[in-house]
């Protein structure tokens, strides 16, 4: 049965296992984990290792090759879709512009242009233990959900945040990030959009411009209670209202900083809850271990 092997860029992570070469040395470049019925072997380049962190950021780089031995023809769609999920939840967990830019299969490789540089700023996993424990926590439920409730946006939102925009940008995007999640939570539970607002049914036969709207503010917190958060939430309602309504804010920078981190951290750990992932991360705003 042949192998399959994605070429994948931009991930800033070492391996859990190490590979000795012929001539003795070794690189910790390999991190195996099950998904499903397969296999997967992810592999950092030899070459890569050869360049600093600060020499990777900012640019596009071959890093890893993710193997999958024996996939017959007719699960070549399935194993690829498979990959394409893997590396967006590595863009979540490493806030970088993670991409399959190739594949090699059955003697042939085939190539495509995608976006993105590779980014190392405040992940919430860089070691490759943590990275499997990631995957295989959090993929079976995110594939479930992806769609249901664009968590594929989110995460490419997330990473486009931290992009080099200015502030009121970085601001704006968290904001669409909130709303996203927001709006996807009310439509996975039941609530109904009846311009200008979200409306609780209360039955079948009722009008729908006459049930009671549900504010931003109250489905964020219900959104949060169901994976077992409780933030205060009023600052950063407050900068999003500013920031919609008039693109920018009267609040000092480090103020807007302060709120900004507070949105990457929340956004964060919700996903962590929401994906099933138990265990420990990096928070946004510290270097601190976290556990959820």
């Amino acid at each position: 049965m042949p192998r399959y092997v994605a070429h994948i860029a931009n991930l800033m992570v070492k391996g859990e296992n190490r590979t000795t070469f012929p001539d003795g040395s070794w690189i910790r470049n390999r991190t195996t984990f099950r998904l499903g019925r397969y296999e997967f072997i992810l592999l950092r380049t030899r070459d890569s290792f050869a360049i600093p962190i600060g020499g990777l950021k900012g640019h596009f780089h071959h890093t890893h090759d993710l193997v999958v031995e024996d996939v017959a023809p007719h699960e070549l769609r399935r194993v690829q879709r498979m990959v394409e999920e893997i590396t967006e939840l590595l863009s979540f967990g490493t806030l970088s512009h993670v991409a399959k830019f190739g594949y090699t299969y059955r003697g042939s490789t085939v190539r495509r242009s995608v976006r993105g540089v590779s980014l190392f700023f405040r992940p919430a996993f860089t070691e490759g233990e943590e990275i499997r424990g990631l995957l295989e926590q959090a993929w079976s439920t995110y594939r479930r959900l992806r769609i249901r409730r664009k968590l594929h946006v989110v995460i490419d939102y997330l990473v486009t945040a931290e992009t080099g925009q200015p502030l009121e940008v970085q601001l704006l995007i968290m904001s669409a990030v909130l709303e996203c999640l927001k709006s996807t939570y009310a439509a996975a539970t039941g609530y109904k959009y009846c311009k200008p607002a979200w409306r609780r049914i209360s039955a079948p036969s009722r009008v729908l411009r006459n049930e009671p709207k549900v504010g931003f503010e109250e489905l964020l917190r219900e959104m949060l209670r169901v994976v077992r958060m409780r933030r205060s939430l009023r600052r950063l309602i407050q900068l999003r209202n500013d920031i919609v309504h008039t693109g920018i804010s009267r609040r000092p920078y480090p103020s807007q900083f302060a709120s900004y981190e507070a949105a990457q951290e929340l956004v964060r750990e919700y996903l962590l809850r929401l994906f099933g992932y138990r265990g420990s991360y990096y928070g946004y705003s510290t270097r601190a271990m976290r556990t959820v």
